[in-house]
């Protein structure tokens, strides 16, 4: 269900009643944290919105993605009206200011404090440190069915954005749905019957009962999903166990507490009443048992049984991580589920959300889900498609370790013993996706035809594509080329068909030197075995340096004529 305008409006009226600020301000405060990392008390710092503030109502020096954006907010309560071109031609304007210093010096002489101190700064990191620059422009109010199509004649760019209503209340949805407030209290029943087991320790308190299963059915039909938002995986479907959960709750379900490990609950606080059988639980959480709660709720007949229940008062958030990994070490979760609720990993996710692209973190969430759950909105909210983030541990894998370690390895490694190299804070979103769109356009560069009489061509590519993705990356490399590539390839300008062609023989050309140095090679038999040892590019740079430079030159050339000139 879409969130509503007036329960947006209520949220910022809680901000503006909270600092005592305008309403414009709250809106301003509200977006940044939706679209950034900063603290409330950073983005404060960085709103400049008042008298002689220059049309400017917030600076955002952004040094991890190495940008510098400069915001305009209108907003409006009634959330109704169209967004007048002259408000978008304003902010057009602003970029006018990054022309030389002296626009600067001009501008900041009759500015107020706040502008003076951060415009400059700003302009040093365009000018001097070759940050991009990005105009974004919030509003309340619809953008016109022509306004992104004049986008160039009204005097935007294509890294620039406007947030219209639409957009703004598929934010709200997006911030509903990964980050929701917490959750009202709710009595949990349990048997009376059975045994009682409190244990204590500073900070935490745990309590052990069996619980009906009806009562986890009516728990999971109040609050569904966002019950799970701090499990590492989401609902799996049909599979072996879980059917098995089905089989014993038709069959057996006196056995179920017996034949199921339970369910572990999180919650802010627990508040027992041993005389009525209920605890009260503020902001439940289900970290462990996400696919029995389903099950049960899913289930078609009549509940019956109970099931053991671990609920753990804890507001200790280090605890809490804690606490969730080691409840799900057993197998079948993956490391990369243990990972899917890391500071990193929700970062990229809401980022790449902002700037249209599906993260893939948690299994169970997987886009052809969301999809089929949104079938007349994904294309608004996520126009470039999707990826995971198993696919980006690799491509991250080439870059910054090896081609062949990319080749050889899987997500069990990567988000195990690599993950702090592959996924460290300082992960910039763009160099994510500028690896990804490189990546995607070498797979489109060739096709399953037999080559060099071998019937598994397509799987000697497959393998030798991590050694392109990095010969390519090194060739394009620099925060530039970054916002190059990534507006190429959400634009269409890398699907121009004189430069896929060209890229194609590029392409060629480092398959053809790959395969010349397996074959020349006499310690490894198949290419398998050649493509995931290091000595594979060892050789390519013995045996063809001279070709790999050419090649290099080549792909420079190619996105220097092709791509490069439109930005």
């Amino acid at each position: 269900m879409r969130g509503r305008p007036s329960d947006l409006v209520a949220e910022i009226g809680e901000i503006q009643d909270s600092l005592g600020l305008h309403d414009y301000h709250a809106f301003l405060i509200w977006f940044l944290e939706q679209t950034t990392y900063l603290s409330r008390k950073q983005i404060l710092r960085c709103i400049c919105d008042g008298s002689h503030d220059k049309g400017i109502d917030a600076i955002i020096i952004d040094d991890t993605e190495r940008e510098v954006n400069i915001i305009q907010s209108k907003f409006s309560g009634e959330f109704d009206g169209r967004i007048p071109e002259s408000e978008v031609k304003l902010l057009a304007d602003t970029r006018r200011y990054f022309k030389n210093r002296d626009s600067i010096s001009k501008i900041v002489s009759h500015s107020n404090a706040t502008v003076a101190n951060l415009l400059p700064k700003a302009y040093d990191c365009v000018k001097g440190k070759n940050y991009g620059l990005n105009l974004i422009l919030i509003s309340t109010k619809r953008a016109s069915p022509g306004l992104m199509e004049q986008r160039n004649e009204l005097g935007l760019k294509d890294n620039d954005n406007v947030y219209d209503r639409e957009r703004i209340l598929t934010l709200y949805d997006n911030h509903l749905r990964d980050f929701n407030p917490s959750l009202p209290s709710y009595k949990l029943r349990f048997s009376p019957t059975d045994q009682f087991l409190v244990k204590r320790q500073p900070g935490q308190t745990a309590y052990v009962l069996s619980v009906p299963c009806t009562e986890l059915r009516d728990l999971y039909l109040k609050f569904g999903d966002d019950l799970f938002r701090k499990n590492v995986r989401d609902f799996l479907g049909t599979n072996r166990a879980n059917t098995g959960m089905n089989w014993t709750l038709e069959k057996y379900p006196e056995n179920f507490w017996y034949f199921n490990n339970g369910i572990t609950m999180l919650c802010d606080k627990a508040d027992p009443n041993v005389a009525e059988s209920y605890v009260e639980v503020e902001n439940p959480q289900i970290i462990n048992g996400c696919q029995t709660t389903k099950t049960i709720g899913r289930f078609k007949g009549e509940v019956k049984g109970n099931i053991l229940v671990r609920i753990v008062e804890s507001k200790d958030n280090e605890f809490a991580a804690q606490l969730t990994l080691f409840q799900n070490t057993s197998n079948p979760v993956k490391n990369r589920d243990l990972k899917s609720n890391d500071i990193v990993q929700i970062r990229l996710k809401r980022e790449l959300a902002r700037r249209g692209y599906y993260l893939e973190v948690k299994r169970g969430q997987e886009f052809s889900k969301y999809r089929a759950r949104h079938r007349g909105s994904w294309r608004i909210d996520f126009p470039y498609g999707s990826f995971n983030n198993e696919e980006l541990a690799k491509c991250l894998a080439t870059v910054k370790i090896r081609p062949d370690i990319a080749a050889s390895k899987g997500s069990e490694v990567f988000f195990d013993e690599y993950y702090e190299k592959l996924f460290p804070s300082t992960l910039s979103v763009l160099e994510c996706l500028r690896i990804i769109i490189i990546q995607r356009l070498i797979r489109g560069s060739y096709g399953r035809e037999k080559w060099h009489g071998l019937d598994n061509a397509f799987r000697f590519k497959n393998r030798a594509l991590w050694y392109l993705l990095r010969y390519v990356s090194d060739s394009l490399k620099g925060p530039s080329w970054t916002r190059v590539i990534v507006s190429a390839g959400q634009d269409g300008r890398l699907l121009d068909k004189k430069l896929t062609s060209e890229f194609r023989k590029i392409a060629s050309g480092y398959f053809e030197l790959l395969y010349v140095a397996w074959r020349k090679s006499r310690l490894f038999e198949g290419f398998d075995s050649y493509l995931t040892s290091p000595e594979a590019r060892k050789d390519m740079k013995r045996q063809f340096g001279s070709k790999l430079s050419e090649l290099k030159n080549m792909t420079l050339d190619l996105f220097e004529k092709r791509v490069a000139p439109t930005t």
